[in-house]
């Protein structure tokens, strides 16, 4: 038989006991949940990748194909022709420092925000090329508020606004 103190420890214990079991039983399941599981399959590398990655000896190649992407509102003629490189190009790697020159012809323009060169199959001296690049933002559209018409021509005069600008650094105002 129980004494009443042993009764009163229960009725203490019990209630801290169940709310200690229930919170292992909901925080449990939820941890569990935060390891992350890679549902991806492992992609493979072509081995002559690799070898390019970690070449030491200075060997010719020849542009077999380049592609540029990402392009939205320039003319695809245009960015080749800033680039300065094209099919039929031979540079030698490591040494030559093509795709950096490519890259700052690229940047001087002032018309992209990112710039990647990537390699993408290689075939005996025969390289493909991709340069992904991403323009810089383009003001779409603009409109004063609460401004006559006389002095919203003249403010656009002043700002040098137009629609299609290439959105800069310099635009931006600074505050």
């Amino acid at each position: 038989m129980l004494t009443a103190y042993q009764i009163n420890l229960m009725r203490r214990i019990l209630p801290r006991l169940f709310f200690v079991m229930l919170n292992l039983v909901v925080i449990l399941p939820a941890a569990q949940a935060q390891v992350k599981v890679d549902t991806v399959s492992p992609t493979s590398l072509d081995p002559k990748l690799i070898e390019w990655r970690d070449a030491r000896l200075p060997k010719e190649y020849t542009i077999a194909d380049l592609k540029i992407t990402g392009i939205r509102y320039l003319d695809t003629a245009i960015v080749y022709s800033i680039a300065n490189i094209q099919p039929g190009d031979k540079f030698m790697h490591p040494g030559e420092d093509l795709f950096a020159k490519t890259i700052a012809n690229l940047w001087r323009q002032k018309l992209f925000s990112n710039i990647q060169v990537y390699v993408y199959k290689i075939e005996d001296e025969k390289v493909w090329i991709e340069i992904k690049v991403q323009e810089r933002p383009r003001l779409g559209n603009f409109k004063f508020v609460n401004v006559k018409k006389s002095d919203e021509e003249e403010l656009i005069g002043k700002c040098g606004l137009a629609k299609q600008t290439i959105i800069t650094e310099n635009t931006l105002p600074r505050y």
